[in-house]
């Protein structure tokens, strides 16, 4: 789906050259992997999420919230899924969980009656405790009326050290934060008067 206008660039320090993608648009979907970049002494994988689409009467929409964007291994995820433009009838909707290889994690299904031109809900999905860290994506294909339709977005696991730096107490529990910094005054208070007392 995805090859590169070179594989090989020689540069100097400082150098900067252009490498231009070229993509397969004759096959729709979404396609996910990664780009790796590699030197003498550098290394690095870029995340790479393609989506080759073509016009239909509906519409697909789907969003990780911001607050899951990165998860620890083990807990849950949901996406938000809109389908807007629907006829009467039914919709057939598929759910993958794939990793940064395009690998399927999990895979559901299900078939959704339609009476609105506007259905909005979420879906939970119960991910693997085992889950390897990394780039994940989620991603809905829809059939409806002989159509194809999908969408998708990312979230990332990372590990819970990870997290606790990225999200300080004070963010992942304001109550326990506010009760420290309470005992941290009543003390200082504590030990002032103490001092008024005994000078």
């Amino acid at each position: 789906i995805l090859r590169l206008s070179t594989d090989n660039v020689i540069l100097v320090p400082g150098e900067e050259k252009t490498v231009t993608v070229i993509i397969d648009s004759s096959r729709l979907g979404i396609f996910v992997g990664t780009l790796t970049i590699e030197g003498l002494f550098a290394f690095k994988q870029l995340p790479v999420y393609v989506h080759v689409t073509t016009p239909t009467s509906y519409s697909v929409a789907v969003t990780v919230p911001s607050s899951l964007k990165t998860i620890v291994a083990g807990e849950d995820i949901f996406a938000e899924v809109v389908l807007q433009g629907l006829k009467a009838g039914t919709i057939s909707v598929t759910y993958f969980v794939k990793d940064g290889s395009d690998h399927i994690v999990l895979e559901e299904s299900e078939e959704l009656p339609v009476t609105e031109p506007r259905v909005a809900f979420q879906r939970t999905f119960d991910l693997p405790d085992d889950l390897p860290l990394g780039r994940y994506y989620v991603i809905v294909e829809t059939t409806h009326h002989d159509e194809a339709a999908q969408d998708g977005d990312s979230f990332d696991v990372i590990d819970l050290i990870t997290k606790r730096y990225e999200y300080p107490l004070y963010k992942q529990s304001p109550l326990i934060f506010f009760l420290i910094v309470l005992a941290i005054l009543l003390l200082h208070i504590l030990m002032t008067y103490h001092k008024k007392k005994y000078d």
